[in-house]
């Protein structure tokens, strides 16, 4: 006889409750669940409206939220999943509340963690949790229909960190789903050392290949490649869209241009012959020309390789490796493989940084303060590889 498996089973707990409040003849009070995230001191409230969450609405919310494939998206690359319109109701009633990473980073990410696990659809935990740990699975994730913030102050006009935001909803889904895939982290030497990042174009960096431009395509590359300790995974989360409509995060599978390469331009990307210098992002680094020890493009068996390159800043260091990188940038430019997407607000793309290279197409920014704004986060299965004792805390990284 199979048993039937209920998608929210944690917290399917409240009807549990409900049951046991009249076991033995004994009737208990009514369990009250509007509020399971209030802060310390915070007064429970016993109101059962939709706003606050009350426990019939949550009950309601929790039978019916799901997730379903977005089949808007049609890419070889890409994997696209959407909240339903309960999962969504649900999910922003739980981080109503959500802490400050930038006063209490633990705190908050503990608190996202918690609630993605209680609130999100079972299956979307699954989905996530595939996408962290299975080598074939497909390069990039897109997740739909996220909550924002109900109110969003000005897109930050230097990139840095949005001091008039009071609310944190944005980050409480980054830093609870991405927790799902491995451990937050950020670098002292990009953005401060913070570990929710804020991606805007900044007035006078238009003509920059970094996340501050927007005049230039943001050629392929994987996140931070001239590092040893880069992060495994990357997410973009989306507040607001540019203005047009025409900003693509373009995606294309290493795998998939690996195979069109000549054999022994495979070989050749697979010596140590290759060097990549600090983007243009990572400004003290970029302005020293700090660059990577001499190292393969390419890893890992054939049928699973691991490409590490950005195409703007890898050079080769013989004419041979070279040629062979050059010959890789071609495949990589072409336009038969690329795929991209358009972001909207509540949009989180997932990018697994060893099997997928990413970039960015030109827009046109207004400085309105309604200019495309995303927030990223990089995520690592073992913070212990970065350890160091000068580093400010276990989540930024001193070395690189």
């Amino acid at each position: 006889m199979k048993t039937k498996l209920h998608s929210h089973t944690p917290l399917n707990a409240a009807s549990a409750l409900r049951g046991a409040s009249t076991r033995g003849g004994q009737k208990k009070a009514p369990v009250h669940l509007e509020s399971p995230w209030r802060q310390p001191g915070q007064a429970l409230r016993r109101d059962r409206s939709p706003v606050s969450g009350g426990s019939q609405v949550h009950g309601m919310l929790l039978r019916n939220a799901g997730i379903e494939p977005d089949r808007t998206i049609k890419s070889a690359s890409v994997e696209a999943v959407k909240l339903n319109d309960a999962a969504r109701r649900l999910y922003t009633m739980m981080l109503a509340q959500a802490p400050s990473p930038y006063t209490s980073l633990e705190r908050s990410m503990a608190y996202s963690m918690k609630a993605a696990a209680a609130a999100v659809p079972l299956e979307l935990i699954e989905t996530l949790r595939a996408f962290a740990t299975d080598p074939l699975a497909k390069g990039a994730l897109l997740i739909r229909g996220l909550p924002v913030d109900h109110q969003l102050p000005d897109t930050p006009w230097d990139g840095g960190r949005a001091v008039e935001k009071t609310t944190f909803v944005s980050e409480a889904v980054l830093l609870g789903l991405t927790q799902f895939l491995g451990h937050p982290f950020g670098f002292t030497a990009l953005k401060g050392g913070e570990i929710v990042h804020n991606i805007c174009p900044v007035r006078g960096s238009e003509g920059s290949q970094s996340n501050e431009g927007s005049e230039r395509d943001f050629d392929f590359h994987i996140e931070s490649a001239f590092s040893e300790l880069r992060a495994d995974h990357l997410a973009l989360f989306c507040l607001r869209s540019d203005h047009d409509g025409e900003a693509k995060t373009t995606l294309l599978s290493a795998q998939r241009a690996y195979e069109r390469l000549a054999p022994e331009v495979q070989v050749e990307l697979r010596k140590p012959h290759f060097v990549t210098v600090a983007p243009e992002s990572w400004k003290a680094l970029h302005a020293e020309g700090k660059s990577s020890a001499p190292r393969p493009v390419v890893l890992g068996p054939e049928g699973m390789i691991e490409l590490c390159a950005n195409l703007q800043s890898t050079r080769g260091t013989t004419p041979e490796a070279q040629a062979a990188l050059e010959a890789l940038g071609n495949v990589l430019r072409d336009p038969s493989l690329e795929e991209y997407v358009r972001l909207r607000p509540g949009d989180l793309l997932l990018v697994d940084n060893r099997k997928a290279l990413h970039g960015r197409s030109v827009f046109k920014p207004r400085y309105d303060g309604q200019d495309r704004w995303l927030q990223r986060v990089y995520t690592s299965g073992d913070l212990w590889e970065g350890r160091s004792e000068t580093a400010p805390s276990p989540r930024v990284r001193d070395r690189y």
